[in-house]
């Protein structure tokens, strides 16, 4: 395998490379809350089902809302669409197909080389009852409504709190709002000053639009997949070498190595969990 990055210290070496051979995350991961529905002629991509054409799977998809006496066999794709509409988040998927392929959610303007492929769906009952977010949280499109007991915020001063910047109102009143730092922690592992208490108007953002942005980070990781943006590391420790060649790696032995991280932010993409902390800063210098 060819190294992609890699960084160096006197105690060890780290190698990012690229996963020649990585799975499928549609087929092999479990979890997903969203299920994707594409055909094409060439590729088989997302999700496995049996829906013979897109108006056979969006009419499975209104029958249990359809309340009209009209033949649903009568009705256009936008009359379809407009009684799912209310019930389910869908979100178009398009694929890109020149040197290579790329999906996401939103047109490439290419009408030679692009076109759309199916749907990502999940009913809103689905994202109540799987997520753990509020009704607002997850179908609000206001980052700056009033707050509630139970939302998720960002706070400025408070960036690098809670669980990637998001805060938890506990409670508020008068134009302060307390906020849990550690809300998603277990109660043994909380900071004894977790609670805080905030001006109202230092909340910079209320967390919204959830349920889309989930379905959203769905097709970016499998788009990863599609595109080889998947990789691993081998980690190398550095043994002392008395050949007197202060750059000698005869001397590296390999301790760890891991693969199946999808994209190329390092700290965020898991590797770092897999790391010894003593390492770290090997990956940091990557990033």
């Amino acid at each position: 395998m060819t190294t992609y990055k890699r960084a160096s210290n006197d105690k060890a070496t780290l190698k990012i490379e690229h996963d020649n051979h990585p799975s499928d995350p549609r087929q092999e991961m479990d979890g997903w809350v969203g299920e994707m529905i594409c055909w094409h002629n060439r590729y088989n991509l997302g999700d496995t089902h049996d829906y013979s054409e897109p108006r056979d799977f969006l009419e499975h998809l209104a029958k249990d809302y359809y309340k009209g006496d009209e033949d649903m066999d009568d009705l256009t794709m936008a009359e379809l669409m407009g009684i799912i509409a209310p019930h389910v988040i869908i979100l178009p998927l398009y694929l890109y197909d020149h040197g290579g392929i790329t999906m996401r959610t939103k047109s490439f303007g290419d009408r030679w080389d692009s076109g759309q492929v199916g749907w990502i769906y999940a009913t809103k009952d689905k994202f109540r009852e799987e997520t753990g977010y509020n009704e607002d949280e997850l179908f609000s499109t206001d980052t700056k409504r009033a707050v509630k007991v139970g939302d998720q915020v960002k706070v400025k001063g408070y960036e690098n709190d809670g669980l990637d910047g998001w805060v938890e109102v506990v409670s508020f009143s008068r134009g302060m709002v307390q906020v849990d730092r550690d809300h998603h922690m277990i109660e043994g592992f909380k900071r004894p000053d977790s609670w805080v208490i905030v001006n109202e108007k230092s909340i910079t953002e209320v967390m919204s639009n959830k349920a889309v942005q989930m379905l959203e980070a769905e097709v970016e990781m499998y788009d990863q997949y599609l595109t080889g943006s998947v990789y691993g590391f081998i980690l190398e420790i550095k043994n002392p070498c008395h050949c007197g060649n202060p750059e000698c790696t005869r001397h590296e032995v390999e301790v760890d190595s891991c693969w199946g991280f999808y994209g190329d932010d390092f700290i965020k993409n898991g590797i770092a969990e897999h790391i010894a902390p003593e390492y770290r800063e090997l990956l940091e210098a990557l990033s």
